[in-house]
């Protein structure tokens, strides 16, 4: 696997971010070209051209389509990710995602079907986060 959404994204010049915090909850359609941090609640439609973070506190349920995704939070429902998604660990996945590349850290939960883009069912990574700067304290 090439490096990992975090590690590319912050070298990144430009980042626009969308914050939904924790006491937020949206009910509906929602779309966006600018990286989302998703805190509090969601239940719809997403569509971003961008990367999707669920934080810890983020809970999503719907159908979902961004660019890179990563999992801190819960998700539940159909996912389409046109590169990569990175469930860490503490975060819930319960649905079926189709991507490019999937990694599962240590402690994660992902229930579901993994699909690639072609419709062939594709084994996930599994990893131990190692870098200090992102492990939980």
């Amino acid at each position: 696997m090439d490096r990992r959404i975090t590690d590319r994204i912050m070298n990144s010049e430009n980042i626009q971010k969308t914050i939904i915090d924790e006491n937020t909850k949206i009910k509906g359609n929602f779309t966006s070209d600018d990286d989302v941090t998703m805190r509090g609640n969601f239940d719809g439609t997403m569509k971003l051209n961008s990367l999707l973070l669920v934080g810890r506190s983020g809970k999503t349920k719907g159908k979902i389509n961004a660019e890179n995704m990563i999992v801190e939070g819960e998700v539940e429902g159909e996912v389409i990710v046109q590169n990569t998604i990175e469930v860490r660990n503490g975060g819930r996945f319960k649905g079926n995602v189709i991507c490019k590349q999937i990694a599962i850290e240590e402690g994660a939960f992902f229930q579901g079907d993994v699909n690639m883009d072609n419709g062939r069912k594709i084994t996930p990574t599994y990893f131990k986060e190692k870098r200090k700067d992102l492990k939980k304290k």
